[in-house]
């Protein structure tokens, strides 16, 4: 009897712990994945503003495009529609 309580008592503990520590692991992969996402946004809201920018300073697109690495098109969607 005491044999089987110490039994159950350890898998209950270890349960315990276990959820702990997955709780944790999510917690710390949820804060990267939050702070990679951030430093994305943050990059692609200051592509557009360079992009704005350089084309309210008398630039044409093909160049932007060009100092910027990414399509014409792109530059034109940004242009068109550039984020608040």
């Amino acid at each position: 009897a005491g044999l089987e309580k110490g039994r159950k008592r350890g898998r209950a503990e270890g349960i315990r712990e276990g959820m702990e520590k997955g709780k944790l692991k999510g917690l710390e992969e949820g804060k990267l994945k939050g702070l990679e996402e951030g430093i994305e946004r943050g990059g692609k809201l200051q592509m557009e503003t360079t992009a704005v920018r350089l084309f309210k300073s008398g630039m044409d697109i093909p160049l932007i495009a060009d100092i910027l690495q990414i399509e014409q098109k792109e530059i034109e969607r940004i242009l068109s529609n550039p984020l608040p």
